[in-house]
């Protein structure tokens, strides 16, 4: 929905008033004046030409919406689960062995696993943990991740 507050914040932080931005964006004055009172929503075309004026993308003028939430992970956590169970691994809640993530994307060569790692993880849609080599059981397997410390291994959960 549209945000009259943001463009009157916008417009102000352009040091313009109301006049100059009508001029700029070859609209009315009260066009303007009506947006940033609320009275009026604007269509598209006088909204991009406000945009333009202001430097500014369109959709920075409407309200921040709630994000979607989007789980793109959620089959390859089912799948996940499904080799542990068929394993007999006892997880704890929603942390998972990196070997199970990667055999459950099926990615075979260990450095395009890592890298596609470290992208989940700068994305925030997956926290890398850290296992101390104490917790690692027999047959466990781990990783080092490159640029993340060449002392410890990790496991991962989902952080949406």
């Amino acid at each position: 929905m549209f945000n009259k507050e943001k463009l009157k914040k916008i417009r102000k932080e352009n040091r313009l008033t109301r006049k100059e931005l009508a001029k700029i964006a070859d609209l009315h004055l009260m066009t303007i004046a009506s947006y940033e009172a609320g009275k009026r929503e604007p269509m598209a075309e006088p909204l991009r030409r406000i945009a333009k004026a202001l430097k500014v993308s369109m959709e920075d003028f409407f309200e921040d919406e709630e994000p979607i939430e989007i789980k793109p992970l959620d089959p390859i956590v089912e799948k996940i689960k499904e080799l542990a169970e068929r394993r007999r691994l006892n997880l704890p809640k929603s942390i998972y062995p990196l070997s199970l993530f990667q055999e459950a994307l099926g990615i075979a060569d260990t450095e395009v696993f890592t890298n596609i790692l470290l992208v989940l993880a700068k994305g925030k849609i997956i926290e890398l943990v850290p296992v101390f080599p104490c917790d690692i059981k027999q047959g466990m397997k781990v990783y080092q991740v490159p640029g993340l410390g060449k002392k410890k291994y990790y496991s991962f959960t989902i952080s949406q």
